[in-house]
C-alpha cells in the first residue's frame, strides 16, 4: 500500500513536473513573441517618425521655392541650411528642374556662373561626368546644399538614371511626393546606400522642377537604434512598388538562418507615392538567449521538491489574486457611480441653473421691448450677453462630462454645407459690424446645394466655436471662413483665417488642453472658460478628422480642420410656400403652454401674444389633458400647437406626450415642442423618440422658439401641399 502511494505520489509529481516545465517552456516563448512585437514596434515607429521627418522637410523646401519669384543660389542655401540643421538622416537637398532641349543653354550659363567648376548638363559613366547628349528634355540638378561632397552631383541630368527617371515620370504623373527605390548615390563613394525623394512643384515664375532630398538608409537605421540592443537584432527594409520588389537594408544578419529565429519577427508597413516601405526586424540568437529566463530548467531541476510547495504558494496567490480582484471590481464600480453621479449632477444642475437662467433672459427681452434711453438698453444688451456666456460655459461643462465618459454620440444627418456656412456668417453678422471687421465666405466648392452625411449640430458648433475665438482676437481686419474639397474628394476642409493678435509657438502646443487660457489670469484681457478649442478638437476626433493650427504673432492665426465627405444625393428641392418668418402670419393661432414657472409662463404668453397669437397656459400634465379636453367641444378654442415643459409636478411633460399621442381624436397628432433645461443629447433623443416634435433649450432664446414654431407650421403646410 505505501508503495502504491509513494509510486502514485512520484508519478503524480513528475507528471506534474513536466507539465509544468513545458507550460512555461510555452509562456517562455510567448514572453519573447511580445518582446520581440514590442521592441520591432518601437524601432519600426521610430523609423517611420524619421522618414516622414525628412517628407516633411522635402515638401518645407518645396513650399519655400515654390513661393520664390527670382531664387539665387544664395537664397536656397540659406534656406536649405536652415533645415538641415534640423535633421541628421538628409543628407543633401537640391532643386532639379525640367526644361526643354530649347532652353539648355540658357540654363548652363546660369550653372557655370553659380558654380564656376560645372561643365553643365551632364551623365554619369561610372564615375566620371560627361556632358550629356543633346534630347527633348532635361530635368538636372540646378541647386544643391551642401556642396560639400556633392560637386559631382551639379547639372546631372536626372533623367538619364532610369530608376530616377521613373519616380520623377511617377510624381509628375500623380503631382504628389515620390521616392525611388534603392539606388547608389552618386555623391558618396563610400556608404552610398540610399533613396531620393521628389516633390514636384511649379514656381510661382513659372519654373517646374521637383524639391528633392537625398536620404541615407543607414543614417536612417543607426539613429531609430540608440537605445536598442542592436547586436541581439536583424533589421531587414524591404521596398515594392508595382513591378518589383527590392530589398533597401540588411545589417548583415537576416542571411545567416543559423543565426536568426525567423519565428520571432515584427514586420511593419509604410506607404510613400507608389512605393511600399516594409520593416522587418527579427530576433537573432542572442536576444532569444538574452530573453529567455531559466525558470523552466530551474523546475525541472528542483521539482521534487517544489511539488508540494506549488500547491500552497498556488492557493495563497489564487487568494491574493481573488481579493485583489474583489478589491478591483469595487474600486471600478465605485468609479462607474462617480462617474454616474457627477454626470447625474452637472444634468440635475444645468437644469436648475437653466430654469431661473430662462427669467432672466426672458424678462431681459421683454424689458427691451419697453420704452427704455440708450443707456438703459446698453445696461440690457450687456446682461442678456452676460447670461448667454454664462449658457456657453454651462453648455461646454456638459460637453467635456460627456467626452470624458465617452457619452457624446455623433449623428450624421443628411446637411446642406453652403446653407449651414451661410447661417454662420449671418449669425455673426452684428458682432463683426460692431468690431468694424469684415467676415469673408470662400466656399470653393461649385455646387451650393452639396449635402453631406455629417453632425450638423456638432459641425456648427465647432466653426462657431472657431469663429468667435477669431472674433474675440481680432481687434481690426478680416476673418475669413472657407470651404473646399481635397483633390481626393475624400475629405471635406474647413478653415478659419484672422488677421488677429496670433498665437505663439509655445502657446500653441497647449491651444486644445482643457481650461487653457493663453493670457495671465491677473492681466486677462478676454473672456472664456478655455474650453472651446478643446471641444472642438474632441469633436473633429469623433467625427472622423483632425483639426491644426498655423499662427504668426500679430499677423494672424489659421485652424484649419478636415473631415470625411460623405456626399449623400438628394432629390430637387420643392419650394415651400413659407420661406421665412416674415412670409407667415402667426395670428389667432392657438396655442397651449404646458409650464410650471410663472416667470416663463409670462415671457413665453409676452412673445406669443405679440404675435398675436392666443395663449393658454396650464400649469402641469393632468391640467394640460383637462384643457385639450375641454377644447373639442368649442371649435374656436381648439389648439393648434402645444410648448410643453418637460418636468411638472403631477403629471410631467414626457407622460403626457405619451399620454396625448395614445389619443385616439384629433389631438393625437397635434404639433408638440418641447421646452426643457435638458441638454443632453440621449435625453433630447428621448424626448423625438416618444412624441415630440422639435425641441428649444432653455433658457429659451425667443429667435430659436419662433423659428421652431415656424418650422412646424411650415412642415404642416407642405405636407398638404
Amino acid at each position: 500500500m505505501r508503495l502504491v502511494l509513494f509510486t502514485s505520489a512520484t508519478m503524480g509529481t513528475f507528471i506534474l513536473t513536466l507539465t509544468i516545465f513545458f507550460v512555461t517552456r510555452d509562456w517562455e516563448k510567448e514572453f519573447i513573441q511580445y518582446r520581440i512585437k514590442s521592441d520591432g514596434q518601437i524601432i519600426s515607429s521610430e523609423i517611420e517618425n524619421r522618414i516622414l521627418e525628412n517628407l516633411r522637410v522635402v515638401k518645407s523646401l518645396g513650399s519655400f521655392i515654390g513661393l520664390q519669384k527670382n531664387m539665387s543660389k544664395n537664397d536656397f542655401d540659406t534656406y536649405a541650411k536652415s533645415i538641415l540643421d534640423e535633421t541628421e538622416s538628409v543628407s543633401a537637398l537640391s532643386w532639379n528642374v525640367l526644361i526643354p532641349n530649347a532652353k539648355r543653354i540658357e540654363y548652363e550659363s546660369k550653372l557655370k556662373f553659380d558654380y564656376p567648376g560645372s561643365i553643365g548638363i551632364n551623365f554619369k559613366e561610372g564615375n566620371e561626368s560627361k556632358l550629356s547628349p543633346n534630347k527633348e528634355k532635361y530635368v538636372f540638378i540646378r541647386y544643391i546644399y551642401p556642396i560639400l561632397g556633392n560637386n559631382s552631383a551639379v547639372g546631372f541630368d536626372v533623367f538619364s538614371n532610369p530608376i530616377r527617371k521613373k519616380a520623377l515620370l511617377k510624381a509628375m504623373e500623380s503631382n504628389s511626393l515620390e521616392i525611388t527605390g534603392k539606388i547608389n548615390l552618386i555623391q558618396d563613394n563610400i556608404d552610398n546606400t540610399g533613396f531620393l525623394v521628389f516633390y514636384p512643384l511649379k514656381r510661382i515664375d513659372g519654373e517646374y522642377g521637383f524639391a528633392t532630398a537625398v536620404i541615407k538608409i543607414k543614417s536612417i537605421i543607426k539613429k531609430s537604434l540608440i537605445g536598442s540592443d542592436q547586436n541581439n537584432l536583424c533589421v531587414q527594409i524591404l521596398e515594392s512598388d508595382d513591378e518589383h520588389k527590392n530589398e533597401v537594408y540588411n545589417n548583415n544578419c537576416i542571411a545567416s538562418q543559423e543565426k536568426i529565429f525567423s519565428d520571432f519577427s515584427h514586420s511593419h508597413s509604410m506607404k510613400i507615392g507608389s512605393h511600399l516601405l516594409t520593416f522587418r526586424i527579427v530576433a537573432t540568437k542572442e536576444y532569444f538567449e538574452k530573453n529567455l529566463t531559466n525558470a523552466s530548467r530551474f523546475i525541472l531541476i528542483i521539482s521534487s521538491l517544489l511539488t508540494g510547495l506549488l500547491g500552497i504558494l498556488m492557493l495563497i496567490i489564487l487568494g491574493k489574486e481573488k481579493n485583489i480582484q474583489e478589491i478591483v471590481e469595487k474600486r471600478t464600480f465605485e468609479l462607474e457611480k462617480a462617474n454616474r453621479v457627477k454626470s447625474e449632477f452637472l444634468a440635475n444642475m444645468s437644469h436648475e441653473i437653466r430654469t431661473p437662467m430662462n427669467g432672466v433672459l426672458g424678462m431681459l427681452t421683454l424689458l427691451e421691448e419697453t420704452n427704455v434711453d440708450l443707456e438703459q438698453k446698453d445696461y440690457l444688451d450687456n446682461a442678456k450677453k452676460s447670461v448667454l456666456s454664462l449658457l456657453t460655459i454651462i453648455n461646454d461643462i456638459l460637453d467635456v462630462s460627456k467626452l470624458e465618459n465617452h457619452k457624446l454620440e455623433i449623428i450624421p444627418t443628411e446637411t446642406n454645407v453652403y446653407k449651414l456656412c451661410r447661417d454662420i456668417q449671418l449669425l455673426f453678422q452684428s458682432d463683426v459690424i460692431e468690431k468694424n471687421l469684415k467676415f469673408n465666405l470662400d466656399f470653393t466648392i461649385e455646387d451650393t446645394n452639396l449635402h453631406i452625411l455629417v453632425d450638423e449640430n456638432r459641425l456648427r458648433q465647432v466653426l462657431n466655436n472657431l469663429i468667435s475665438n477669431s472674433l474675440k482676437f481680432t481687434p481690426s481686419g478680416i476673418i475669413t471662413l472657407a470651404v473646399k474639397l481635397d483633390p481626393t474628394r475624400k475629405f471635406i476642409e474647413f478653415c478659419v483665417h484672422d488677421t488677429g493678435i496670433g498665437i505663439s509657438e509655445e502657446n500653441i502646443k497647449r491651444l486644445f488642453d482643457r481650461f487653457v487660457q493663453l493670457e495671465d489670469a491677473r492681466t486677462k484681457r478676454f473672456e472664456g472658460a478655455g474650453l472651446g478649442l478643446y471641444i472642438s478638437k474632441q469633436l473633429v476626433n469623433l467625427m472622423g478628422g483632425e483639426i491644426k493650427v498655423d499662427s504668426i504673432l500679430n499677423i494672424g492665426s489659421t485652424f484649419k480642420f478636415t473631415i470625411p465627405f460623405h456626399q449623400v444625393s438628394v432629390p430637387k428641392q420643392f419650394i415651400p410656400r413659407i420661406e421665412s418668418p416674415e412670409t407667415f402670419n402667426l395670428k389667432n393661432i392657438n396655442v397651449l403652454v404646458a409650464e410650471d414657472n410663472l416667470l416663463n409662463q409670462k415671457f413665453v404668453r409676452k412673445v406669443l401674444e405679440k404675435e398675436k397669437v392666443h395663449v393658454t397656459i396650464a400649469s402641469n400634465g393632468i391640467e394640460t389633458i383637462q384643457l385639450l379636453d375641454t377644447s373639442l367641444v368649442n371649435e374656436s378654442k381648439k389648439y393648434d400647437l402645444i410648448l410643453m415643459d418637460i418636468q411638472m409636478p403631477e403629471l410631467d411633460g414626457l407622460e403626457t406626450t405619451k399620454r396625448i399621442r395614445n389619443r385616439k381624436d384629433e389631438y393625437q397628432s397635434i404639433p408638440i415642442i418641447a421646452l426643457t433645461a435638458n441638454n443632453m443629447d440621449s435625453q433630447i433623443q428621448e424626448y423625438l423618440e416618444n412624441g415630440m416634435d422639435d425641441c428649444v433649450k432653455k433658457p429659451i432664446i425667443l429667435s430659436e422658439l419662433l423659428n421652431s414654431i415656424y418650422k412646424i407650421f411650415s412642415k404642416s403646410i407642405d405636407s398638404k401641399l
